[in-house]
């Protein structure tokens, strides 16, 4: 199940640790492996016996992210908009680059890649044209919001050998027994 997150959405995401600890590995590329190894920090994936069973941080930090995605844009030959999806019981065990092309839709052909996650984010940008201008600093705020949500993340690129020039990019993260991911497009000509 997909689900294309808004304000709304957020409120049913309950039952997770509310400061997840990224763990330190998490950005090794492996093929078809598990993204990330879990750690010995990352939280179980039923949010622990310690966890209380209505977490509203998890929630309130999935929100911080949707709050700082208006106005930036996935720089490349062209630049788009980010998305945030959730998918609800997917992030039960590390996604593998194979797991995100499936959940993206992506045909059996497609290729993936994994790349460093710190290789994602000098790709976000303002956009320039919206009105009122967009403060410069909410790149830096996003970033922020995801690395308090998000454990293990990951930067997977999705290629269709049918339009390898509209390449998929994911910045894929789990909290609250979900896969949650950040999604735009790359033009690469």
């Amino acid at each position: 199940m997909r689900i294309a997150i808004s304000s709304w959405a957020v409120l049913f995401l309950v039952g997770c640790p509310s400061s997840p600890e990224p763990d330190a590995g998490r950005d090794a590329p492996v093929a078809d492996a598990p993204i990330g190894d879990g750690g010995a920090d990352a939280p179980a994936a039923d949010g622990g016996a310690d966890a209380p069973s209505a977490d509203v941080g998890c929630t309130l930090a999935l929100a911080g992210i949707e709050e700082n995605l208006p106005g930036l844009l996935f720089t490349s030959e062209s630049d788009y908009p980010l998305t945030l999806e959730v998918f609800p019981g997917e992030g039960a065990a590390l996604p593998t680059p194979a797991d995100v092309a499936r959940l993206a839709g992506a045909p059996p052909a497609a290729r993936t890649e994994t790349r460093d996650v710190a290789t994602f984010w000098p790709r976000v940008l303002v956009d320039p044209t919206r009105t009122p201008p967009v403060p410069e600093t909410r790149p830096a705020m996003l970033q922020g919001a995801v690395e308090a949500a998000l454990t293990d993340l990951a930067f997977v690129r999705v290629i269709d050998p049918a339009n390898p020039v509209q390449v998929r990019v994911f910045l894929v993260g789990r909290a609250c027994g979900s896969l949650v991911w950040l999604a735009s497009t790359s033009i690469e000509t």
